[in-house]
């Protein structure tokens, strides 16, 4: 049993100029991690888009409820803004 922790160490354990297989799956694993959250948060940026379109649905076509937006309020307010 012990010789197979020595090898086990001597694998993961940097030797030299190389690196330890140890720190290379870590560094694996930590590149799988990230790719992993970022595929989950663009799928939940998808999921919020899709929430926000079916309430702006809901809103307009079943309940008829009319959003009259006038974008040169925005515009007006930001060349207010940016004016001083």
């Amino acid at each position: 049993m012990k010789e197979k922790l020595k090898t086990l160490a001597a694998l993961v354990t940097p030797d030299g100029d190389r690196p330890g297989v140890g720190r290379v799956l870590v560094a694996g694993a930590s590149a799988l991690v990230i790719a992993v959250a970022g595929g989950v948060a663009v799928v939940a940026f998808g999921l919020l888009l899709a929430a926000l379109l079916t309430i702006y649905l809901i809103a307009t076509r079943v309940l008829g409820i009319e959003l009259a937006i006038d974008p040169r309020a925005f515009y007006e307010r930001f060349a207010a803004a940016t004016r001083g």
